[in-house]
């Protein structure tokens, strides 16, 4: 599997795994209950990992997602992929107590012995942050590992809308936004417009005037214009604003030329948690190894980066 390769992931052939799809009870909670596919491995008890995948249309059966938590599982680790409302593009705190849950379902497994760890990609690795922030779990997580997460999403709309995204004194210019600024805009309209009932015409107008700024300096001002609960949650929803809760140790992976993810998030996070581990790779686009023939260096930078990623999650649940 390209990406356990790349991520530094030991498959031994020979090591069979099971999984089966379950609904684990955790509580009193607007989420008592948390759905998802676990992973069990042959040699008993095991570290645990959660494993949130981000906007895969595929939810906890993309084969990507599948391959993975294989592959983690033949590593001797039990892994629970939680279903998760960002499959069907919508972004939101439900996904954050999902995680938080499950956090504390897989931590009591009977299956699990070991330090929980938490690995996410793309809005999995950041909702993973927001989520490990939380006192229910803060001291429960031994390690949380993010692969390709935005900061803020206050920079993902200014970057796709404007193709551009500031932090701190540091301009950064966005070559995905020509690619994937449509894709980015839609979702962000579904993102604000979800769970918060109808918009008003005069709300409808104020996200109209977001979507169509091409001005980087206006993002914040239109922002605070937008209806009450939408600047609150995107605040809520941002791993920078609660970078401060988070006791486990942080390891940050991002491609340099992510499409999806501009890499300006990378620097938003490193500010937010500068004692992470960073870790850039150049031939991933967006979460995904795409190696080159003609850059071989490259691809084994790349690989030596994303196992030293994979190395720290895994030698973290001993």
């Amino acid at each position: 599997m390209a990406v356990a390769r790349a991520l530094g992931v030991q498959v031994p052939g020979g090591r069979r795994v099971r999984w089966r799809d379950v609904v684990l009870a955790t509580g009193d909670g607007p989420t008592p209950e948390v759905r998802g596919r676990l992973w069990l491995p042959t040699g008993g008890p095991a570290p645990p990992v959660l494993l949130a995948a981000g906007v895969t249309p595929q939810g906890v059966a993309d084969p990507r997602v599948m391959r993975l938590a294989s592959a983690l599982a033949r590593a001797q680790r039990v892994v629970f992929v939680p279903e998760l409302d960002l499959p069907r593009d919508r972004v939101g705190e439900v996904d954050v107590e999902r995680l938080i849950r499950a956090m504390l379902a897989l931590d009591g497994h009977p299956g699990a012995r070991g330090g929980l760890v938490a690995l996410g990609f793309s809005f999995g690795g950041s909702f993973s942050l927001v989520a490990a922030a939380d006192e229910r779990v803060a001291d429960r997580l031994r390690f949380v590992a993010a692969f390709g997460a935005y900061g803020h999403l206050a920079g993902l709309v200014q970057a796709a809308t404007t193709g551009v995204t500031t932090v701190g004194e540091h301009v950064f210019r966005w070559a995905g936004h020509e690619r994937t600024s449509g894709l980015l805009r839609r979702r962000l309209e579904q993102t604000l417009a979800s769970g918060h009932g109808m918009f008003t015409d005069e709300d409808r107008e104020l996200l109209r005037a977001l979507l169509d700024n091409r001005d980087p300096a206006r993002v914040e001002a239109l922002l605070a214009r937008l209806p009450a609960p939408l600047p609150a949650l995107m605040e809520r929803l941002s791993p920078v604003t609660v970078a401060h809760r988070v006791r486990a140790p942080v390891a940050l992976l991002h491609a340099v030329d992510d499409p999806i993810i501009p890499y300006a998030e990378l620097h938003r996070l490193v500010r937010a948690f500068p004692d992470a581990r960073v870790h850039e790779v150049r031939l991933f686009t967006h979460v995904d190894f795409r190696p080159a023939p003609a850059r071989i260096v490259e691809a084994v930078r790349d690989l030596v980066a994303t196992w030293r990623f994979a190395a720290a999650l895994l030698a973290a649940g001993r």
